[in-house]
Order: C-alpha cells, then structure tokens, then sequence
C-alpha cells in the first residue's frame, strides 16, 4: 500500500490537479489543499483537513521557497 498524498498548492490549480491525476493514474491516493503556508490559520485548516480525510500525518514534506536573488539559473 503507498501513501496518500496532500498535495498543497497556493496559485496553480490546474498543476495542482495534474499531480493529482498523475498519482491517481499510477494507483496512488490523493487531493489537493490551497493554501497560503505564509498563513498560520490557512496550515491549521489545511492540516485539519487532512486528517479529517485520512485521520492522521504520517509525513510532511516543506518543499516552499522563493528566490529572490535575481539571478538566472544557468
């Protein structure tokens, strides 16, 4: 049995939902949560959520970032 995933998102809805179209279509399990990560009360809700659906968290990976340096990657 894999993992289900919450996929969290905050500006991209049709990404969002094409990672979770891609894991359904692989036999994985999940469903996507907006929310802004910067907004301790949208996480609370976002993790309420989760373990509404699936009553707990066994994983969490914080993959949020941005680079404000203003150089290209080359």
């Amino acid at each position: 049995m894999g993992a289900k995933v919450a996929i969290n998102y905050l500006s991209n809805d049709a990404e969002a939902s094409n990672v979770s179209q891609t894991i359904a279509n692989r036999g994985g399990e999940s469903f996507v949560v907006k929310a802004n990560v910067a907004d301790s009360e949208a996480v609370k809700n976002m993790v309420r959520q989760v373990v509404e659906k699936w009553g707990k968290i066994d994983i969490l990976v914080n993959n949020a970032g941005i680079t404000r340096d203003g150089l290209l990657p080359g």
